[in-house]
């Protein structure tokens, strides 16, 4: 049983698949901090369509549906009732990240890779674009170079091939995903905006995407 009483609840999809396109993954750890903060504030975070992740289960609030003895149709619903119930939502490159922009829920999309051609159309969702590291140039490119024509391979979401060209791909720096999560806070109505402190919501390394949703990296 889940008590939602007092609570307000976040929605929560990750992909963990283990297949050619692992580059498109997100990492537990970066997901765990945001669960942790949400926590800390009083909510509940949901997690739908998703196996069973143990290192998530142990941090209080994450409640995985996916365990549930459900036949389809109840499974659905609950899902509905997630997408369209929760304060934001938490997600990555899968199609369980993608219905809480029906219902007007605004997402963090976490650990995300690709980002040249992909584009996320409403603009209160947050971009946490994965890093990535040049062997070739020793550094971790900037948003503008890892998504430029010189630094394409680096787009693969298949790690066998973003390696052979020289590039390593690693989970969004939680700095960047801290701000996310404050940005989101102030949104939705958790936290008092507190125009004051204005500028720490907008730096050089946030990138507006002409379709609309803010990319946030380091």
């Amino acid at each position: 049983e889940i008590e939602l009483k007092d609570k307000w609840i976040v929605g929560m999809h990750l992909r963990r698949t283990i297949d050619k396109r692992v580059n498109r993954n997100s990492s537990v750890k970066n997901a765990k901090i945001i669960c942790e903060s949400i926590y800390a504030k009083g909510g509940q975070v949901i997690m739908v369509g998703t196996p069973r992740i143990k290192s998530l289960e142990k941090i209080g609030n994450v409640f995985n549906t996916s365990q549930l003895d459900l036949d389809r149709f109840e499974r659905e619903c609950i899902q509905l009732y997630v997408w369209s119930m929760s304060r934001f939502f938490v997600g990555s490159i899968s199609g369980g990240s993608h219905p809480p922009g029906l219902f007007n829920v605004p997402t963090i999309w976490l650990d995300v890779h690709p980002t040249a051609h992909i584009r996320f159309p409403i603009p209160r969702d947050i971009v946490l674009p994965c890093k990535i590291f040049s062997y070739n140039d020793h550094r971790y490119l900037t948003f503008e170079e890892a998504n430029s024509y010189a630094h394409c391979h680096c787009q693969s979401e298949m790690p066998d091939v973003t390696k052979r060209f020289g590039y390593k791909i690693s989970p969004a720096d939680m700095k960047s995903g801290n701000k996310a999560i404050e940005i989101m806070y102030c949104k939705t109505g958790i936290l008092k905006f507190d125009k004051n402190n204005l500028k720490n919501f907008d730096n050089k390394n946030e990138h507006i995407s002409i379709l609309g949703a803010r990319y946030i990296s380091t």
